[in-house]
């Protein structure tokens, strides 16, 4: 009998470890996006923009503050974060209170990044930049801060 128990309590410890063991070394797949990104252009002869974009976890759920400053520019809203630890979708949420123009509506789709071979991918969709040129899906444009 007393064989019985020790089984049953080294079985028993065996469980709360492995359990336990999972709850510290779980990860969300967006965790690795989390973080400050910036993209800079220039067009002759003085036209800036800088995007930022820092991307929080909030109440279990991911979120973008996208600020775009530069001529006649200061874009000032709040994006979801869906996807996964290889691509992620920035889905337009709200304008914040120093926004100067309403460019998205509800649930549109701003631009995805995705991680390919340890770069940082960008597709622009509802949100444009400022140059042509800098159009081109699946290019590098935005760099960690």
């Amino acid at each position: 009998m007393k064989c019985f128990y020790r089984a049953s309590f080294y079985l028993i410890c065996c469980l709360v470890a492995v359990l336990l063991s999972g709850c510290f070394w779980q990860t969300n797949d967006l965790d690795r996006w989390s973080g400050e990104y910036e993209f800079y252009e220039f067009a002759p002869p003085n036209i800036n923009m800088l995007y930022t974009i820092n991307i929080y976890k909030e109440n279990g759920n991911y979120f973008a503050k996208v600020n775009i400053d530069g001529f006649q520019t200061m874009t000032r809203v709040t994006a979801r974060i869906e996807g996964d630890s290889e691509v992620i979708y920035l889905i337009f949420e709200s304008y914040l209170p120093d926004n100067l123009y309403e460019l998205f509506s509800e649930d549109d789709v701003m631009l995805s990044f995705k991680m390919e071979d340890a770069v940082m991918l960008t597709e622009w969709m509802a949100l444009r930049p400022l140059l042509l040129e800098n159009e081109s899906p699946n290019k590098v444009y935005f760099t960690s801060k």
